[in-house]
């Protein structure tokens, strides 16, 4: 798994010293989050109950056969050349009743 963290440069507005406190923090939340996946906090939280009572089951737009073949079909693009990076995307979508922005850490992860 690698985690990439994205700093908007153009957020300095060309200040040298606010890019490095964009890149600092940016460095700060990856490390948090590597943290929590490394330490298996991340898949233990648990979200509100009104998330657990509200909330149904996630639903992908791939089944994990076509997403694995998908991962084999690049890597065979990637070994012939035809490309050197792809961003294969999987959208997770489930019906949610609650609080969004008040259960989104619990739900998410955070």
């Amino acid at each position: 798994m690698e985690i990439v963290s994205v700093v908007f440069t153009e957020e300095a507005q060309g200040s040298h010293d606010r890019l490095r406190e964009l890149y600092d923090e940016a460095v700060r939340k990856t490390r948090q989050l590597e943290d929590a996946i490394l330490s298996g906090e991340a898949w233990t939280r648990t979200p509100s109950k009104a998330a657990k009572s509200k909330s149904k089951p996630l639903q992908s737009n791939w089944t994990r056969r076509e997403f694995e073949e998908g991962v084999r079909k690049i890597k065979d693009y990637i070994a012939a050349g035809d490309c050197y990076q792809v961003v294969l995307s999987q959208r997770f979508s489930a019906k949610f009743k609650g609080d969004a922005l008040g259960d989104l850490p619990s739900v998410a992860g955070y």
